[in-house]
């Protein structure tokens, strides 16, 4: 059974690092998860690919070019 994307649907995910004597806590809102079976608890995410979708407009002037590539 396939579903329609719902794209108000989001993962919240985060990571933990330690640099030097610092731990460090990062929160990243991902758009998707790549994975080639079901993932069914959270410990399985360690082995997967999250993705991240990037959107913009139609871009039809010089000026929205740089804002982009900004």
């Amino acid at each position: 059974m396939t579903k329609p994307v719902n794209e108000k649907e989001e993962l919240c995910v985060m990571f933990r690092a330690k640099l030097n004597n610092h731990c460090l806590l990062f929160g990243a809102e991902m758009d998707g998860v790549k994975s080639t079976s079901v993932i069914n608890s959270c410990s399985e995410l360690a082995e997967a690919q999250f993705i991240e979708l990037k959107t913009s407009r139609f871009i039809e002037t010089a000026r929205q070019n740089q804002n982009f590539k900004r």
